[in-house]
């Protein structure tokens, strides 16, 4: 097999990926819909909206739906901390700011960086959403 063969072979295998993925997301069941994730905070549908529009929860427009990744919720049935200044260093883009928190550390831990937020270890995914914006993170 020649080797542009190999190349249309392996940017036609990410692009179906590409096309699956959003329907994955969303038959995903840590993929909230906006009811789930208001009957999660204890608030109204409307108040999501409006922590949505102020960048204060995470929110995944996939295939003209919205879902809200059910990570962002700790335990106690808060809004992890930080989130809203990393989307915000993230420059409000939250596709990024996702893939930044389902990333995984360099510590040897193997953790996602949205367990890093939940056990409070905010200051190191502010970290690394700086790096991520400044190109140093890969």
């Amino acid at each position: 097999m020649t080797e542009k063969r190999k190349l249309s072979e392996a940017l036609e295998s990410a692009k179906e990926r590409g096309r699956a993925w959003p329907g994955e997301m969303l038959a995903d069941p840590e993929m909230l819909t906006e009811e789930q994730m208001a009957q999660r905070l204890g608030v109204s549908p409307a108040e999501i909206k409006g922590l949505r529009r102020q960048h204060r929860v995470l929110a995944l427009n996939l295939l003209g739906e919205t879902r809200y990744p059910a990570f962002q919720t700790g335990p106690n049935g808060m809004i992890l901390p930080c989130l809203d200044q990393i989307i915000a260093r993230l420059n409000g883009q939250f596709l990024e700011a996702y893939r930044l928190l389902m990333s995984k550390t360099h510590d040897g831990t193997n953790r996602r960086l949205h367990e890093l937020l939940a056990t409070g270890e905010a200051d190191k995914v502010l970290g690394e959403a700086d790096a991520w914006q400044s190109g140093a993170f890969t």
